[in-house]
């Protein structure tokens, strides 16, 4: 297991841990994991916000 994966699984432990105490909106831990990931560099920049684009994504948003 290299750096780039601890920081991942650590990461993820977080947004579980917040997402669980309930006291930060879910939209919010998700994008600023997200946006953390970017920072740290284990998720490159171009590919950070392709997901947004996908019709699934946008369907799931409007519900």
């Amino acid at each position: 297991m290299n750096g780039d994966q601890l920081i991942l699984f650590g990461l993820l432990g977080l947004v579980f841990g917040l997402l669980i105490w309930g006291r930060i909106r879910y939209d919010l831990v998700a994008f600023g994991a997200l946006i953390v990931a970017v920072v740290i560099g284990v998720v490159p920049q171009e590919s950070a916000f392709e997901g947004f684009g996908h019709h699934a994504t946008v369907i799931i948003a409007l519900v």
